[in-house]
């Protein structure tokens, strides 16, 4: 870990606790992570438990093996978000200020980088969910992607009844609303689901899996459609940015997701999606009565 000292020392306090608090209180000023793997925490093999930067540089120091390896694809999801953050602004941002012959407000830019945002949150957070109940990443990943891209798209094709304004801003307050509530729900219910799912077969969890994601799909596939109908009332012509602004929002946040559920918890990714969507329907339902 830090050394073969380090990690006998280490041992040392461990062998000499009694109960759990003894032993959190002899390891609290350990830099590295070692709290027992749980369903909300899963990545066993993530040590880094670092509170300060000044912490982290002391590891970096000093550190090989493991914590070395964690070190590196820790640095690694920052470069890579580093680099999605200046290709997006080089050769959509740039352009689109610089160029643009009409841009869009700045509150129609966040609100479709706020559902971007929002929806790969919850997407990368269910998945994770989900493998529990399937047991298998890969089966996780297939029947998530399906059902959310079948759900998405029939709430979509719902959107298209909703033509006057004044209806379309009460259907997107609506849809948020609830689409808050289902997703605070999939963060705690699903959990409290997995051990009594575990005992079904795998055709019917995944049969369960895809009911639980069609209504909080159909509610999300409302946002972009009604919300582009929205804007392009007032910037015709910028529809085409903003759809790139949501697909910047889409590929930026799905490394975020992964080092929120990394350093904070499942259960984060869930929170961080309501609060985007939150802001992102007021600020839409705001916008539009400008």
């Amino acid at each position: 870990m830090h050394g073969d000292s380090n990690s006998l020392e280490i041992f040392q306090k461990i062998g000499n606790t009694t109960d759990e608090n003894s032993l959190r209180a002899n390891l609290s000023n350990i830099t590295i992570n070692l709290e027992p793997t749980k369903d909300e925490n899963p990545y066993f093999f993530n040590l880094i438990g670092v509170n300060s930067l000044s912490e982290l540089i002391t590891l970096m120091g000093r550190s090989s093996g493991v914590v070395s390896g964690n070190l590196k694809a820790m640095f690694l999801l920052l470069i890579l978000l580093t680099i999605l953050i200046l290709f997006s602004g080089f050769l959509i941002l740039l352009p689109l200020f610089l160029h643009a012959k009409e841009k869009p407000n700045f509150l129609s830019i966040f609100y479709f980088f706020g559902i971007g945002a929002g929806f790969i949150l919850f997407e990368i957070g269910l998945i994770q969910r989900i493998s529990l109940i399937l047991g298998r990443p890969e089966y996780a990943l297939g029947v998530v992607l399906a059902g959310i891209i079948f759900s998405l798209g029939i709430g979509s094709l719902l959107s298209a009844f909703f033509s006057d304004l004044h209806l379309i801003k009460s259907k997107i307050f609506i849809g948020l609303s609830f689409s808050l509530f289902l997703i605070i729900f999939y963060s705690t219910g699903i959990s409290a689901l997995t051990n009594y799912l575990m005992e079904l077969s795998l055709f019917f969890r995944i049969l369960i899996t895809l009911l639980l994601i069609l209504p909080i799909g159909i509610l999300l596939g409302f946002g972009f459609p009604l919300g582009m109908r929205l804007i392009a009332v007032k910037f015709p012509n910028s529809t085409p940015w903003l759809w790139a602004i949501n697909g910047i929002a889409g590929v930026t946040f799905s490394v975020v997701a992964v080092m929120i559920s990394m350093y904070a918890g499942i259960s984060y990714t869930f929170y961080s999606s309501a609060f985007i969507y939150f802001l992102a329907g007021t600020i839409l339902i705001s916008n539009a009565k400008k």
